[in-house]
């Protein structure tokens, strides 16, 4: 179990991987993680661009390396 966040451009439209609920307009089935949402908020707030992009984009480059 974990927690994140997906962006989803208007128009496009997904299918969901595993059926249940109707929650997330019948995309995501499941009961809310509260805990992980609080801090996913949380890392979200303390994230720096400024200071972690370099990082990032370090990251990057190696993943996209590895392919």
């Amino acid at each position: 179990m974990g927690i994140g966040a997906i962006y989803i451009r208007k128009g496009v439209s997904l299918r969901p991987l595993i059926h249940g609920g109707e929650q997330e307009g019948g995309v995501r089935p499941g009961t809310l993680a509260t805990h992980q949402i609080a801090g996913f908020g949380k890392a979200f707030e303390l994230a720096d661009p400024e200071r972690d992009g370099p990082v990032m984009a370090a990251m990057r480059d190696r993943l996209w390396g590895g392919f």
